[in-house]
C-alpha cells in the first residue's frame, strides 16, 4: 500500500499535562482515517493517538509534556499497515496464551464429548447425554439438615438438596475435603411464587422471601429472609429488605376522639373540642390547636362546630356549678363549690345594701364571706325584720369614756339598755319607756337612776327637754362604759 502523507489539516489546541486534543479550522479526524498508533507531533514532540473520539477530538496516550498549545498547526503521521498487523497479531497471541487454547489442545475429543470449563485455563469433556438427562449428582437429599450426613466427602462430591428452607432447590459441592466445606447452593429452582401473608409487620417475626405484611396502610413484600428490619416509610417504595406491593389509599381513616397516647398516620380523623381534625403528617402527642384556631403543623379542621354553641367539658359531675371560661360566652367549665363561694362574694349577692329583709340561708352564707362572725365588730344600728314586730338594737362599738360630773345621751326610744363599766366589769340592765328608767338588776353597786338618787355613782336619767335618756357619772373621778341599747319604739 502506498505510504500516506501526514495529515495537516486546521490547528489543534491542548492544555499542558493533558490527554484531550481538539481540532478546528478544518480539521476532520474520522474523515482522514485517523487510527490509534498513530502519531501526533508538533513543536519537534511526539505523542501517540490513543483513541478517535469524533471528527475533531482525539485522546493521547499519554499526557501532554509540551507547553499549552492554541489553535496551533500540526501533523498527524500514519503508521505504516505493516506495523499495525504486527501489533494486532502480538494482541491476538497474547489473548490465546492465557491457557485457554492450551486446556482446549489437552482434550482427546470423543463422540457426543463436549468441552467445558472447569476453572480459568481448564477443561474436561462432558457427554451429551448428561445434558440431555439433567444434573448428575452423588446423592439427593430433602433437607439442609439431610446434608450434613455426607459432610466427610470428598472434593467435587454433590448433593442436590430438594428444599433449602425456602421451596427452592440447590446442589453443593464439597469445596475440599475438609469436613463440611460446602460451596454456595446452586438453585435449580426459583422462589416460591406464591404470597405468604404474614398480618402486620411486627418486628419480632422472621420473615422469609415472600412474605407479605400490612404496614402502615400498605402491602409489602419480603425480598430476603429479614426479622426486625421493617419497610419504608412511603414515599420510599422499597428497601434492602421491602418491596412495595400495594400502597395505602388516599381516602381518610376516622381514629375517634383524639388521644395523645396514639400514634396517629398521614390522613387520620379525630375529634377533638366537638370538631373534626385530619392529621396533615404522622404525629404522636400532639394535639390539634385550640378553637378558633384551625391547623398547626400536624392538624387541619375538618369540621368545627356551629360558631352559636356553648361548649362544655367533656364529662361532669351532677348538680356541680358551671361558670363561663373565657370573655366569649361560648365556653363554659366546672368549678367547686369551694371555689363558688369564693366566688360569690357579698358585692355580688343581691338585695345586700338592703338589710331590712329576710335572712335567708344564701345570704347568710354571703355574710359569712363578708364578716368574722366570731371576731368581727359592727358600728351602727343593725334593724332586723322579724315581722310583724320590728326590734332595733343599738351597740356601743366603741369605749365611752364619762369624766366626772358628765353625760352621755342616748338616741331616743323605748326598751332595754345593758351597760357595763369597763374598770370593773360591774353589768347593769336598766327598763326605760315613757321618762320612767327603772334600774332591774346589777353585779355591783356601780349603777343607779337619777331619779332614784342611786345607788351607784353611774345613773340613768331621762332629759324631758329632749326626749332621750343618758348616763352621767356622778363620781368625782372619769370612767369608761360600754353600752347596748335594745328598743323596742323609736320614741321615749
Amino acid at each position: 500500500m502506498a505510504i500516506r502523507n501526514d495529515y495537516q489539516a486546521g490547528t489543534v489546541s491542548i492544555t499542558a499535562g493533558t490527554t484531550a486534543l481538539v481540532g478546528a479550522g478544518g480539521a476532520n479526524w474520522t474523515a482522514a482515517d485517523i487510527q490509534p498508533g498513530d502519531t501526533f507531533l508538533v513543536e519537534n514532540l511526539v505523542a501517540v493517538v490513543a483513541a478517535v473520539v469524533d471528527s475533531t477530538h482525539i485522546t493521547l496516550a499519554e499526557p501532554w509534556t509540551g507547553t499549552t498549545l492554541s489553535a496551533a498547526p500540526y501533523r498527524i503521521r500514519y503508521q505504516p499497515d505493516g506495523s499495525r498487523y504486527s501489533a494486532a497479531l502480538r494482541d491476538m497471541v497474547d489473548q490465546l496464551g492465557n491457557g485457554n487454547i492450551l486446556a482446549l489442545s489437552g482434550l482427546t475429543g470423543a463422540l457426543d464429548e463436549i468441552p467445558i470449563f472447569t476453572g480459568a485455563g481448564a477443561m474436561t469433556l462432558i457427554s451429551k447425554e448428561e445434558l440431555i438427562r439433567g444434573v448428575d449428582v452423588d446423592v439427593k437429599v430433602e433437607t439442609l439438615a439431610d446434608r450434613a450426613a455426607y459432610d466427610g466427602q470428598a472434593t467435587g462430591y454433590s448433593v442436590l438438596v430438594g428444599d433449602v428452607g425456602d421451596g427452592r432447590s440447590a446442589i453443593y459441592f464439597k469445596l475440599s475435603s475438609t469436613l463440611a466445606d460446602w460451596s454456595d447452593p446452586a438453585y435449580l429452582t426459583g422462589a416460591n411464587g406464591t404470597f405468604q401473608s404474614k398480618g402486620a409487620y411486627s418486628g419480632a417475626t422472621a420473615y422469609v422471601i415472600g412474605d407479605v405484611v400490612l404496614q402502615n396502610g400498605s402491602s409489602w413484600i419480603a425480598r430476603v429472609n429479614t426479622t426486625g428490619n421493617a419497610p419504608p416509610t412511603l414515599p420510599t417504595t422499597s428497601n434492602t429488605q421491602w418491596f412495595l406491593l400495594s400502597a395505602a389509599g388516599s381516602g381518610f381513616v376516622f381514629r375517634g376522639a383524639y388521644s395523645g397516647a396514639t400514634a396517629y398516620l398521614k390522613d387520620d380523623v379525630v375529634v377533638s373540642q366537638n370538631s373534626s381534625w385530619i392529621a396533615l403528617q404522622a404525629t404522636t402527642g400532639n394535639a390539634p390547636p385550640t378553637l378558633p384556631t384551625t391547623s398547626n403543623a400536624n392538624w387541619q379542621a375538618l369540621a368545627v362546630r356551629g360558631a352559636g354553641d356553648v361548649s362544655g367539658p367533656a364529662s361532669s359531675v351532677d348538680s356541680t356549678p358551671a361558670v363561663f371560661d373565657d370573655v366569649t360566652g361560648k365556653q363554659i367549665k366546672n368549678i367547686t363549690y369551694a371555689a363558688f363561694k369564693t366566688a360569690a362574694t357579698l358585692n355580688n349577692v343581691d338585695n345586700t345594701s338592703d338589710a331590712n329583709k329576710p335572712v335567708s340561708t344564701a345570704q347568710n352564707t354571703a355574710l359569712s364571706l363578708k364578716y368574722d362572725k366570731s371576731g368581727g365588730q359592727l358600728s351602727g344600728k343593725i334593724t332586723l325584720n322579724f315581722n310583724p314586730n320590728v326590734w332595733g338594737i343599738d351597740a356601743s362599738v366603741f369605749p365611752i369614756n364619762l369624766a366626772a360630773a358628765s353625760n352621755f345621751g342616748i338616741t331616743a326610744g323605748s326598751g332595754l339598755i345593758m351597760v357595763t363599766d369597763e374598770g370593773t366589769g360591774c353589768s347593769a340592765l336598766f327598763i326605760c319607756g315613757g321618762g320612767v328608767t327603772t334600774l332591774v338588776a346589777q353585779t355591783a353597786a356601780t349603777f343607779g337612776t337619777v331619779a332614784g338618787g342611786g345607788p351607784g355613782y353611774v345613773r340613768l336619767g331621762y332629759d324631758a327637754g329632749s326626749g332621750a335618756y343618758y348616763f352621767g357619772n356622778f363620781a368625782t373621778f372619769g370612767i369608761t362604759i360600754r353600752l347596748v341599747a335594745i328598743k323596742t319604739r323609736p320614741s321615749a
